[in-house]
C-alpha cells in the first residue's frame, strides 16, 4: 500500500523492530541536491562532512553543519509518530514536512521546512540526549 503516490519514488521507509524501536531507511539530500546522509535501519552509511545525527529508542534526527534539522522521526505516542524533513524524489518531486504542515512541488523550488530540533548537539557528548522530551500519549 502506498501512503503517498505521486508519480515518483521517495527514498524513505519506516518500521518498528520486535522491541518497538524505530527502524528507517532513507536518503537525506542537502539544499544543493547532493546526498548528505544515507540511513539503513539504525546504521548511517554516508554522512556529509559537518553534518550530525542523534537518536534514541523513540526517534532519530539529522542536522546540517549549522545544526538545522533536515530530517526527523519522533514517536509522540504508543501508536503515533511524526515525520518531518525535506524529501527529494524521482522525477523532480519534492515534499517538505515541517512544524507548520506539508508543501510539495514538481521541478520547482520548495520552501525549506522549519523543524524544531528534538536532540542536543553535537551528538558526541550528547548521545541520546533530547532538548525537550514530550510526554508519550496513548
Amino acid at each position: 500500500m502506498a501512503l503517498i503516490e505521486w508519480g515518483g519514488d521517495f527514498p524513505f521507509s519506516m518500521s518498528f523492530d520486535k522491541s518497538g524501536r524505530i527502524q528507517a531507511a532513507l536518503t537525506v539530500y542537502s539544499q544543493d541536491g547532493s546526498m548528505a546522509v544515507e540511513l539503513r535501519k539504525t546504521k548511517i552509511a554516508v554522512i556529509k562532512p559537518g553534518w550530525d545525527y542523534n537518536w534514541d529508542s523513540n526517534g532519530i534526527e539529522v542536522v546540517d553543519e549549522n545544526q538545522v534539522p533536515y530530517f526527523q522521526i519522533d514517536r509522540i505516542g504508543r501508536r503515533l509518530v511524526t515525520i518531518k524533513g525535506l524529501f527529494l524524489g524521482t522525477k523532480g518531486r519534492k515534499i517538505a514536512l515541517s512544524d507548520g504542515g506539508m508543501n510539495f512541488g514538481i521541478n520547482s523550488p520548495v520552501k525549506f521546512p522549519h523543524i524544531t530540533k528534538i536532540f542536543a548537539y553535537p551528538s558526541r557528548g550528547n548521545l541520546h540526549k533530547r532538548v525537550a522530551t514530550p510526554p508519550l500519549s496513548q
